[in-house]
């Protein structure tokens, strides 16, 4: 053990980012340090050694250290190396591990830096997470189940500090990351992960800032995760956020940048994906037209649904009918307050939008698609979530729709505005479903369908 961690310790200088990436240290001379240590599988060597420290030690304390950095630093300088480390190595297990770790320390900081590193720098490293992974000893362990447990450790706990904070941060960025797969929502939906933020939120401790990131991301195409979150209480603890009145119980909570400007859009931003994702998730569209307004009848002879297959569909939906229910009603309580605040919102990023679009005009790339992420982050993202809640609530309660009638009144503005960021959402949709999975692209599809759907009530 001795030898290896002096053999560390020179590695770790080696390394050092600082050293490869030096204006003494000549491109190519850095490239084939990285590219012959890697060619002595060093990598796998770094990962095998980890195993074999006893972090009760001091120095094999600092062992651990020095080997998850010069980890890092080869990734960060090559970053292709991340998909190798996960697919040959039993890195993910061990970070896993680690971050279950009951006291805080450098390691598990560290652990949480790399961990977000692998699961963001490559899908496949995301999937891994996901399933289940080999550990050293051989045993077969669960990913996510592991990185949720480790995320359950901050429910009820604050952090300590600012390297606490970030190591938080990076835990639930890989759940993040990791929730951008179908695969992993549904195993989310298995392991009642909904649940979990669902709690992290109500005991509004550091962890809710990342825990409602992590929530907006489960729920997108994934309607089992969204009712879920409903029956777990969950509409309790996501319109505080909604109407601006903070996630955190106090500022000690709130950690060290939870009180700034930019925090609190974002948890205003999320909360209303959140909300958006639900609506569109639990509300059904629009009742078809009755033949007298011109629907196809049924042909003679042509299959019908049996009484029995009626009845088995209407007692499947009664649960996810009564979670709509609820979520349309938040909307017309304390005098439609929270109806006001979704208009109040849509006007502000209506204009936000106008005055993206007019420096965009000015002196915008060239590029089309940082045009378009340009108008996504200048507040266009934004209405397309406000218009989804304001279709949702307009198909589904008929005083919501008048309070939103005299609403846009009010302000002067058409309601067909809302239409018309529906249809641009859907078209963007079409072109995104191409790109997905059987599973999502079909939850995706019927999404679109009913976005149209909605469209199509504004005029």
């Amino acid at each position: 053990v001795d030898l290896s961690i002096a053999a560390v310790r020179l590695l770790a200088e080696l390394t050092d980012s600082e050293v490869l990436i030096a204006e003494s240290t000549a491109v190519d001379d850095a490239d084939l340090l990285v590219r012959e240590l890697t060619k002595c599988d060093l990598l796998k060597l770094l990962v095998e050694n980890l195993h074999r420290l006893d972090e009760e030690e001091e120095e094999e304390q600092l062992g651990a250290f020095l080997t998850l950095r010069i980890i890092e630093n080869l990734i960060e300088f090559q970053p292709v190396l991340a998909v190798s480390i996960a697919s040959q190595t039993h890195i993910l297990a061990f970070l896993l591990e680690r971050l279950n770790a009951k006291t805080f320390d450098d390691n598990k900081h560290f652990a949480a830096e790399i961990l977000s590193l692998l699961v963001q720098a490559d899908d496949q490293n995301a999937l891994q997470v996901g399933g289940r992974l080999q550990t050293f000893e051989g045993e077969m362990i669960d990913g996510l189940e592991l990185l949720l447990l480790a995320c359950s450790h901050y429910r009820k706990q604050d952090t300590s500090g600012a390297e606490e904070e970030e190591c938080v941060e990076n835990m639930y960025n890989a759940l993040c990351a990791a929730l951008m797969h179908e695969e992993n929502r549904q195993r989310f939906f298995e392991l009642e992960g909904p649940s979990l933020l669902a709690r992290v939120l109500k005991e509004r401790r550091f962890a809710a800032g990342a825990a409602l990131r992590a929530l907006d991301f489960s729920l997108q195409w994934h309607s089992g995760n969204a009712l879920l979150f409903v029956e777990q209480g969950g509409l309790k603890v996501i319109f505080p956020p909604f109407m601006g009145r903070g996630l955190y119980k106090d500022k000690a909570a709130a950690g060290s940048g939870g009180q700034s400007a930019d925090a609190r859009r974002m948890a205003v931003e999320h909360s209303v994906g959140v909300v958006a994702n639900l609506a569109l998730a639990l509300v059904q569209s629009p009742p078809s037209a009755s033949p007298a307004d011109g629907a196809v009848r049924p042909q003679a002879g042509s299959a019908q649904p049996s009484q029995r297959g009626l009845k088995k569909e209407a007692v499947e939906r009664a649960p996810q009918e009564s979670a709509a229910s609820r979520l349309v009603k938040k909307f017309s309580e304390k005098n439609f307050e929270k109806l006001d605040r979704l208009c109040e919102l849509f006007f502000r990023a209506e204009a936000e939008l106008r005055l993206t679009d007019r420096r965009l005009t000015e002196s915008g790339p060239d590029d089309q698609l940082e045009v378009e992420g340009a108008r996504l982050a200048g507040g266009l993202g934004l209405m397309r979530h406000l218009s989804v809640i304001m279709g949702a609530i307009y198909v589904a309660s008929a005083s919501c729709r008048k309070q939103l009638l005299a609403k846009f009144h009010q302000m002067q503005r058409p309601l067909e505005l809302v239409g018309d960021v529906l249809d641009d959402y859907v078209s963007m949709l079409s072109v995104a479903n191409a790109s997905m999975v059987q599973a999502g692209a079909s939850e995706a599809s019927r999404g679109a369908e009913k976005l149209q759907a909605w469209a199509s009530v504004f005029g």
